[in-house]
């Protein structure tokens, strides 16, 4: 890459683009701001066969310093991330996804707040844009955490933390050797907890500067993306399981602050793996696939089995052998089909 400022950059913005010419420049355009000089943005085109990668060129021509469009074959979400995080100069990492944006008009004040930042994490908040009617709503969490660094062992998160109010220092991703698996959905997960596993400090800058947009086209959590890759949800799950696991042997752990937050991302991605399933819309898979995913983790991981008892629906399945799973299958399948078509899906 050429053009990169001798200041060096703050933030770099990796933006994974697959086939979204409708909406990638709304993304570029979001990213113009006045503290450009202390922005990197990488836009992975990952083998799109439309116009995607024409207008990653146009943003890279007339901003030379900031933008930088790479064009390299499909392998899914995770290895744009993969392959951003391996040439990344920025101080901090951001995932942004090629349909969301960010809020402009909060930008420099983030890059401004990075630049004197040393934590390894920052939150901060995020607008939850809906596609059907255009309204949007603050999702301002964790305001417990300060502005300043401090331990993750200190501070007590009941909400999970999310792709889009993460900011990540790059040297935890590249000093770990943080690699997201590729050509599978439902990563974003994966793309929070091993971060956070190797993470020491956390702050949280006030203001939001994601915008997620919720009810475009081949979301990964529509029905019709589960019941084509609910498979992905289980390869994830067994990644992040054997990832705690060795947390919970390691000289780090502790029943406090990093703890709690990596339970409850467990229990949130176990309880996606029986939700997904379910919804698959095929009784051979949750009569026996998932019969066999939840014996299998009994035995191999007894402490992520007891965590699921705070499921209701995973309480039934398991009391009834799994007799449930039909009436409980179609509820699931109802429960995303309204989410949904209240969010325009």
């Amino acid at each position: 890459m050429t053009g990169v400022s001798d200041m060096g950059k703050i933030l770099t913005v990796s933006i994974a683009a697959y086939n979204v010419e409708q909406y990638i420049e709304k993304a570029l355009k979001s990213l113009i701001c006045s503290r450009m000089d202390r922005l990197e943005v990488l836009i992975i085109d990952d083998g799109s066969t439309d116009r995607t990668f024409s207008i990653a060129r146009e943003y890279e021509y007339r901003y030379p310093d900031t933008f930088h469009a790479i064009h390299k074959e499909n392998g899914g979400y995770g290895s744009t991330i993969n392959h951003s995080v391996g040439i990344a100069t920025g101080k901090y990492f951001k995932q942004l996804d090629a349909d969301d944006w960010f809020d402009t008009g909060n930008l420099d004040t983030f890059i401004d707040y990075l630049e004197h930042n040393n934590s390894d994490l920052v939150l901060s908040p995020f607008y939850t844009y809906f596609s059907f009617d255009g309204h949007h709503e603050l999702n301002s969490r964790h305001a417990q955490i300060n502005a300043e660094a401090e331990r993750i062992e200190d501070v007590s998160i009941d909400e999970r933390i999310m792709m889009h109010e993460l900011s990540i220092k790059t040297s935890v991703l590249k000093d770990n050797d943080i690699r997201i698996t590729e050509n599978c959905f439902y990563t974003d997960n994966e793309y929070v907890f091993e971060p956070i596993m190797k993470s020491s400090t956390i702050s949280r800058y006030d203001k939001p500067v994601y915008c997620y947009c919720v009810g475009s086209n081949g979301q990964s959590v529509s029905i019709e993306s589960i019941i084509k890759h609910y498979p992905d949800i289980k390869k994830v799950a067994y990644k992040l399981y054997g990832l705690y696991y060795t947390y919970l042997r390691s000289g780090e752990f502790t029943d406090k602050g990093k703890n709690n937050i990596l339970k409850g991302l467990i229990i949130y991605v176990t309880i996606g793996l029986y939700s997904y399933y379910l919804a698959s819309g095929k009784p051979e898979t949750y009569y026996s696939e998932l019969k066999e995913i939840d014996k299998d983790i009994k035995t191999k991981y007894p402490e992520i089995y007891r965590m699921t008892y705070i499921s209701k629906r995973v309480i039934l399945l398991r009391l009834s052998c799994f007799l449930l799973a039909p009436i409980i299958s179609r509820k699931v399948t109802s429960e995303i089909s309204c989410r949904f078509n209240k969010t325009g899906q």
